[in-house]
């Protein structure tokens, strides 16, 4: 018995340290929930302000999981020219999830 009590917290230190040192280097964020990620926590009448809440928070660059998404939002117009500047960015996955989420209030054009 003391074994597999001695065997069930090592393996628990092993996998604290792994997730602290692998999440050092993301972005800053709030803490998600397995599977659902932040989603939960989104207002659906006004995500808009769920976000705006968010970069005031953690700034103009922050991180969420949306479902099993890591999703980096921008808020700032200049910042996010400067990103869409770059060849990195222009073959974007589409995420269908934020259009859900969004709905129409979710389309916007930029003038870059």
């Amino acid at each position: 018995m003391t074994e597999l009590i001695l065997v069930s917290l090592a393996l628990l230190i092993v996998t604290a340290t792994y997730i602290y040192y692998c999440h050092q280097n993301y972005l800053p964020g709030p803490w998600n929930l397995p599977v659902i990620g932040y989603l939960s926590k989104i207002d659906p009448k006004a995500p808009h302000l769920s976000f705006l809440k968010l970069a005031l928070k953690y700034g103009p660059i922050y991180r969420l999981k949306l479902g099993s998404f890591n999703t980096v939002f921008i808020s700032d117009a200049k910042l996010l020219k400067q990103v869409l500047m770059k060849d990195a960015t222009l073959s974007k996955p589409p995420l269908h999830l934020l259009g859900i989420i969004f709905g129409d209030k979710g389309k916007m054009e930029l003038e870059l």
